[in-house]
This record gives C-alpha cells, structure tokens and sequence, in this order.
C-alpha cells in the first residue's frame, strides 16, 4: 500500500534548510502537503502548518504562504478562517515588498467576508473600517514606488467602502483619487510615447512630450534624462541632466539656476500636484544653494525671504501630495467623528438617540401632541337642541363630553384607550409632543463632546 511522505521527511527531500529549491519541486511538494484535504480552507491549513517548518527558507516559506491565502480566499466560510487568511496575507505583506500593495489589498479581502459574516450593525462599521485602512496603506504602498494603476484600485476600494459606511475619510480620499488619476494617466502616456519613438525616433514633438510629462507630472527627472538629446528643447538639454542628480552634488551656480527654472517657469501650470511638486524641487535646490552661499548679508536675507514664500505656497497645496496621510493631509488632525453633524465636528456632545436634539417621542400617546375631537370638531363645545315649557324648542351650546370641553383627545399607550384633552407627559413647548430623551437627559448638543473635549479634531493615529 502507497503511503504518503510526512512533512518532516519532505522537507529533508525538498532541502529548506538554507537549500535552494527549484520551481518543480516547490510544486510537488505543496502537492504532497495538500494530498487528501477534502476543502480549500484544510489545504490552507495545511500550508500554514508547513511554513512554521521551514524556517531558514524564506523563498519556500512565500511559496508556501503565497498558496495558502489563494485556497483561503476562496473558502473564507468561518471567522478562524479569515484569521488564518489574514495571518498570511499580513506575513507576506512585510516578506514580500514588491507586492505590499496586493497583499494588503487581499487582507482587506478578508475584512469585508468579515462585514457578510457578523451581524451586528456596529461591528460590521468597525470591520468596513479596518479594511478602508488597509486598501488605503495598499494605495500609499503602491505610491512609494511609482505603480499609480495599482494605487488607483485600491485607493478607489477603499472610496467605495468609505461612502457605503458613511466615513468622514470619503471626501479625501475622493480628492486623492483625482491625483492619483492624473498619475496613472501620465504613466500610461509615457509608456505609449515610449513605444512610439522605438519606431520613430527622430520625432521630437514625442520626445519634447515624454520629457515633459516625465519631469513635471510624475517628478521623475531621472527617467526624463534618459530620453535628452539635441532634437529637445535647449533648456531641458541644459537642466534636465542636473536635475537628474542628487541635490547634495550640486554647485551653488547649478542650485540657484535650477531653483529659478522650477519656480519662474515650470511651477507655472494650473495643475495644482504640478505645481505643487515643482515648487517643492524649487525649494530644495534652494535650500542647498542657501547652505552653500555662507554669508550674511542682503543676498541670503533675499534667499531666506523666498523659501518663506515658497513654504506658504507648498503649504496651501499640501493636501494633493499623493504620499502624504489621506486621513488629515499632513495637518496631524482628523475631525472628531463622535460630534459630527452634516459632515462637520461640532464640538458638542451627539446622541444618537434623538439625534443630538434632545428631544424623542412622547411613550404616552400614539403619534400626535393631540388629536382633534370628532365630536366638536375641536370645538370644545357641541350644538343642541333644547325644549322649553315656556319657550318651546331652542338651539344653544353645551361642554363637549367626550374631551370634556378640550376639545382635544389622546390616545394613552399604556391603557390602549382614547382619554381626553392634550398628553400631561407630553411637551408644551416647541417641538410640542415630544419628552425629554431618556439618553442625554435632553441635553442634546449642548455639552462639549466627550472624545474631543469641544476641540472638534482629535489627533490623527493613521498618518504613515
């Protein structure tokens, strides 16, 4: 009878120990590892086992770990499942740089089988936004090295997420999707552009194009220096190639021309991430040139005054930086979301209750301050007809019995019948009918907010 190998024996085979293990064999042996699991959630079990056994392989424990979250996802029927796929996905996040972004984005996967698999209203808010975060950090982790397509889709997950579960983020990241769209776009443009000049190579309208969209829409005077040569502009043939290099090895003469060139020319687009990347390249060169020019005199006094100026402008473009916290745009505050009302923090304490009115409905009656008495149309008083001795039959007026001359009835819940007059328990004044709210003794928005003190912001926690 064929028996199967035991881990232990196919990870001597396979040689994790600090062994290089080819493509095949990685294959056959999580074949073997998954041989007789009868489900997707127990050969991603089954792998995860493997891979605390295979320390000193990181290339296997990937593999391994790369293969458990692709069966995972598709059995995520418990919450231990999602914990075992989220254990992976987060392990292959820090493992695996070059794919952070994915990794995240499969983690947030995760959390929203999550929201489907638990019931409570509050919790599934909670989870939503846990995962809005991590496609968030899946959009920031792409950013960092350049991938502005895959940044795009999980910036625009987590928007969806945001606006489906009513997160304040919503709006920023709705601004952050415009940047990033741009980004995406110029990336696309180069690569076409690219292509175009492997086949024409002599047309210097494309080429003026991709050095163009190189240095000014994605910042990249590196790869903008590549594609200089005697067909483009003079002024990218003279400043493009310093531009290329390291601040830190430019001359004073180099610093201050390119200071100009980015300030007096390039920053000058109605584009505001543009602007705002070339006005930030205008301040570093000056910056330098500054450290560089050691007098004090009239000449630094004016370098000094432009970099202020230069720090205002940045400061006022700051929040279409594509890489700093979409949470508060680098101003290290978040709106306080416990006091929020219409969209903006108020400062003032928020129930939930009453909607921070600090009134609720009257438990005593059914729906109305008071109804209208159908026997005196309100009237408090009905018509008779009366017979006399002396004056025979004459109409007069009498107290309407049925709301004892109120004119009013209402209904009292807690004995189901119709009494007369207005509700005693009910408000008199404006909104009549209503009580006090039971949760904040009426107080409503009155008080200062508990979580913010009055303040209306709170410090941001998710600024990378």
């Amino acid at each position: 009878m064929k028996q199967t190998l035991s881990i232990a024996m196919l990870l001597a085979i396979v040689g994790v120990c600090g062994v290089t293990v080819s493509g095949d064999e990685t294959e056959k042996f999580i074949a073997e590892i998954i041989h007789g699991a009868r489900s997707d959630s127990e050969r991603s079990t089954k792998l995860m086992e493997a891979v605390a056994m295979t320390e000193g392989n990181q290339k296997l424990q990937i593999a391994l770990l790369e293969k458990s979250v692709e069966y995972g996802v598709k059995g995520l029927r418990t919450a231990s499942d999602c914990a075992r796929v989220q254990k992976a996905a987060s392990l292959l996040a820090s493992r695996d740089p070059e794919k952070k972004s994915f990794w995240l984005c499969q983690q947030a996967k995760v959390y929203r089988r999550l929201i489907i698999l638990s019931k409570s209203k509050e919790d599934k808010a909670k989870i939503a936004e846990k995962a809005i975060y991590l496609y968030v950090q899946a959009g920031h982790a792409a950013a960092k090295i350049g991938d502005w397509k895959q940044s795009l889709l999980a910036y625009n997950d987590a928007r969806s997420m945001a606006v489906v579960y009513k997160q304040p983020v919503r709006n920023n990241l709705m601004s952050r999707i415009r940047t990033i769209t741009n980004l995406a776009k110029a990336q696309g443009q180069t690569e076409k552009l690219i292509e175009s000049l492997k086949t024409k190579p002599d047309d210097a309208g494309d080429r003026d194009d991709l050095v163009k969209t190189f240095l000014v829409t994605l910042d990249d005077p590196i790869n903008a220096s590549k594609y200089i040569n005697g067909d483009v502009d003079q002024k990218y043939q003279a400043y493009v190639p310093l531009a290329a290099k390291s601040v830190s090895e430019l001359e004073l003469d180099a610093c201050k021309n390119l200071s100009e060139w980015y300030e007096k020319e390039l920053a000058k687009t109605v584009i505001p991430l543009n602007k705002y990347n070339m006005l930030k390249r205008a301040r570093a060169y000056q910056a330098r040139a500054l450290t560089l020019y050691d007098k004090s005199d009239i000449t630094s006094a004016a370098m000094k005054h432009r970099l202020s100026q230069m720090d205002a402008e940045l400061a006022k473009l700051s929040s279409v930086d594509p890489m700093v916290c979409v949470y508060c745009f680098a101003s290290g505050k978040n709106d306080c979301y416990d006091c929020m009302v219409k969209g903006k923090s108020s400062g003032k304490l928020q129930c939930a209750k009453c909607s921070s009115t600090g009134n609720m409905k009257c438990a005593s009656y059914d729906g109305k301050f008071a109804i209208k008495c159908k026997s005196c149309g309100g009237k408090g008083t009905i018509s008779v007809i009366v017979k006399s001795y002396y004056s025979g039959k004459y109409r007069t007026t009498r107290s309407c019995k049925p709301c004892s001359g109120s004119g009013y009835m209402h209904y009292e819940t807690r004995y189901r019948r119709y009494r007369y007059g207005t509700c005693s328990s009910c408000r008199y004044t404006s909104p009549k009918g209503s009580a006090a709210c039971t949760d904040c003794s009426g107080r409503g928005g009155k008080d200062a907010c508990p979580k913010c003190s009055g303040a209306k912001t709170l410090s941001c926690t998710r600024c990378p």
